[in-house]
């Protein structure tokens, strides 16, 4: 800053475009960017400008009209007085006019900015009233999100501590779900094993009962078989005593001289101990009686005099023959199992009712001629049987 710069520098030019874009604005704002104002005063920091320069600043800014502090001189000078013409002393004087009006629209134009400028000033002042209040409202906030904070960081770790709890509890239940499922699975598979076993024991009894119904009618029919046999073996023994008792019968009744109108009666006498049948001939004076052996005259007492003569007229001759044997064996319930396993339901009154035969349908043996009688499906025993004492 030796002197004044190039005139070239201070050529004026016209910027026909202010866009931004415009490399003349672009100059003119880089130029303005480089001056700097050190306090009242414009110029560059740390350069000393000397005295040309200095004077070459005034007369532009005295030119270009910009503020400038001038330095008063320590003496005002006195203003040399020049005479000045009637004419141009009206000129003065209308031009004084003149700018007391334009003085005075400046002053309404200045009110009028000093009035808006103190609108802008309150308007100022209350925008900045609400800037306080919302920094004010902005610190409040500031300080509830701290608390708010300090809260959910207080949350985010009970949080935490609930969520690692719930896993514990979740881990826990799926435990105690595959101990439930393995434990439903053993439960199935003792069931499974129990059923296999109740089955096999069930078949086994099946089979146990069908070997046992084999063996009983096994049983029944082997006792059907040696009855039978033993019949064969009475009967021919019977027949052969038969013959022998004819003999005897007819030489009794010769030695006895018996004559016309005279009554035969063949009494049967059954004990426990003893088992008797007494022939007597019955005449007007006296009896004569005679020991007559029971198995071989049986056959002729239930023919003739007994009253159980027609009991087994539509039977057969060895099914009845069984029930006989029993009767004269005094064992009374033996006879009423055969009766009742035969059918033979005059017999069976006949023990109950006429040989006082006392059993319960609910006891062995009415519980045995039950059976025997509805086995071989005899209806009409049944009765007989029920109806005793």
């Amino acid at each position: 800053m030796d002197g004044p710069p190039d005139a070239k520098d201070l050529q004026p030019f016209v910027l026909s475009n202010i866009q931004a874009s415009n490399p003349d604005v672009r100059a003119v704002r880089k130029a303005w960017l480089k001056v700097v104002r050190m306090g009242k005063e414009f110029g560059k920091r740390n350069i000393l400008a000397k005295e040309p320069y200095t004077q070459w600043v005034k007369e532009r800014v005295e030119e270009i009209q910009l503020p400038y502090i001038l330095k008063a001189p320590a003496l005002p000078k006195t203003p040399e007085p020049e005479p000045i013409l009637l004419e141009d002393m009206e000129k003065l004087v209308t031009k004084v006019k003149e700018l007391e009006v334009e003085n005075a629209d400046l002053r309404i134009q200045m009110n009028r900015v000093i009035l808006e400028n103190q609108n802008l000033k309150e308007e100022r002042k209350g925008k900045a009233q609400e800037l306080e209040d919302s920094n004010k409202r902005a610190r409040l906030l500031e300080d509830q999100k701290d608390d708010l904070d300090h809260i959910l960081l207080g949350s985010t770790s009970v949080i935490r501590t609930r969520k690692e709890e719930l896993k514990k509890a979740e881990y826990r239940i799926c435990e105690l779900g595959r101990l439930l499922d393995k434990s439903l699975m053993d439960k199935k598979e003792i069931k499974l094993d129990f059923e296999a076993q109740i089955r096999d024991l069930r078949e086994a009894l099946k089979k146990c009962e069908e070997k046992l119904s084999r063996e009983i009618l096994q049983k029944e029919e082997a006792e059907r078989n040696c009855h039978h046999l033993r019949y064969q073996l009475e009967e021919a023994t019977r027949r052969f005593a038969v013959l022998e008792s004819q003999e005897d019968f007819a030489t009794l009744v010769t030695s006895a001289e018996i004559q016309p109108g005279m009554t035969y009666v063949l009494q049967v006498s059954t004990t426990d101990e003893v088992n008797t049948t007494n022939f007597s001939i019955k005449t007007d004076n006296a009896t004569t009686r005679h020991n007559v052996d029971n198995h071989e005259n049986w056959k002729r007492v239930l023919e003739t005099a007994l009253p159980i003569t027609n009991l087994f007229s539509a039977k057969d001759w060895y099914n009845s023959m069984k029930t006989v044997e029993a009767i004269k064996d005094a064992n009374k319930r033996g006879a009423l199992h055969f009766a009742a396993f035969e059918g033979q339901t005059e017999i069976c009154k006949y023990l109950l009712e006429d040989l006082k035969l006392e059993i319960d349908s609910r006891d062995d043996d009415g519980e045995t001629a039950l059976i025997h009688a509805a086995r071989q499906g005899h209806i009409t025993t049944l009765p007989a049987i029920f109806s005793s004492p």
